[in-house]
């Protein structure tokens, strides 16, 4: 439980701070690397999805996986999405927790994160 904790705290691998519009940030360069890592429990049906593709221009997403601490049902996961900066910007990636077949419902969370491409 307290590996879980860790990696919820641990939203990515380079500086993230949240500033007051609840958008975390995260400073990278071009050709450089980062995660994203987010709780979840895909059990219930529910993930976390990229809202928009408007990041494309700046990021190139990598790898999405899902991390289990434990191999239990019900047990929390933790969803990793890996990209890589392509270019200068300053792209923001929306994640949405929903339901993938009911997307007219509002999601259940949301979570924002504004990368600086420097």
């Amino acid at each position: 439980m307290k590996l879980l904790a860790v990696l919820l705290l641990m939203q990515a691998c380079h500086s993230s701070q949240p500033d007051t519009a609840g958008i975390d940030t995260i400073r990278i360069h071009p050709h450089e690397s980062f995660d994203i890592k987010l709780g979840a429990v895909l059990g219930t049906g529910f993930r976390w999805m990229l809202a928009d593709s408007s990041y494309q221009s700046f990021l190139r997403l990598d790898t999405s996986l899902v991390v289990q601490a434990k191999d239990i049902d019900g047990e929390p996961e933790t969803q990793v999405f890996t990209f890589t900066g392509i270019k200068k910007g300053t792209p923001t990636l929306h994640f949405v927790y929903r339901r993938s077949w009911k997307k007219k419902d509002p999601p259940a969370k949301e979570r924002k994160f504004k990368i600086i491409i420097q």
